[in-house]
C-alpha cells in the first residue's frame, strides 16, 4: 500500500489540492514527510520479502532460524551504511535524497538509525527467545525419541 502511495504521490498532491485539504496537502508536501515515506516504502519491501521467505512449503525451523539470522545481519549492515551517510540499500530514499541539493538539512540519518537500532534490539531479543524455544523443543523431542527407542530395544544406543 505504501509503495502505491509513493508511486502516486504527485497525483495525491493534486487530489488534496483540488479537495481543498490544505493542511493535508501542506503536510504531504513537506520534505521530512516525503523522506519518511520513501524510507518506509523501502523498509516494508524488506519486511514483505522476509515474510515471503518464512512462508511456503518445505520450510522448517532451521531454515526459519537462518532467514531470521540473515535479516538481523542485514539490519546491522543497514545501520553501518547509514552511519556513514550511505543510503544505497534503500532505493526509494536514496533516489529522493539524490534529487535534493543539501542533504545535510534533513535529519533523516538520525531517524533511520534510531528506527534500525530499535528494530535490531527487538529482532535480537526475538531471535534469542526463538533459540530458547527451539532448544527446549529439541530436548523434549529427543527425550521422547530416546524413551520410545528404549522401550522397544534391549539396550539404548550409545552417543
Amino acid at each position: 500500500m505504501l509503495s502505491r502511495l509513493y508511486k502516486l504521490k504527485d497525483e495525491v498532491e493534486i487530489f488534496l489540492q483540488k479537495q481543498k485539504q490544505d493542511k493535508l496537502y501542506k503536510a504531504f508536501r513537506e520534505e521530512d514527510f516525503q523522506l519518511s515515506l520513501a524510507y518506509l516504502v523501502d523498509f516494508f519491501e524488506a519486511i514483505n520479502n522476509l515474510k515471503l521467505k518464512l512462508q511456503g512449503r518445505n520450510t522448517d525451523i532451521i531454515a526459519h532460524s537462518d532467514v531470521i539470522r540473515a535479516f538481523t545481519e542485514k539490519i546491522h549492515l543497514w545501520k553501518r551504511k547509514v552511519q556513514v551517510g550511505n543510503f544505497s540499500l534503500f532505493s526509494h530514499l536514496n533516489e529522493l535524497l539524490s534529487e535534493k541539493r543539501n542533504i545535510e538539512q534533513y535529519d533523516v540519518t538520525k531517524e533511520v538509525l534510531s528506527h534500525l537500532h530499535s528494530l535490531a534490539s527487538c529482532t535480537i531479543f526475538q531471535m534469542s527467545q526463538w533459540r530458547i524455544l527451539f532448544g527446549h523443543w529439541c530436548r523434549v523431542h529427543l527425550t521422547l525419541m530416546w524413551s520410545c527407542y528404549g522401550n522397544h530395544c534391549k539396550r539404548k544406543p550409545s552417543i
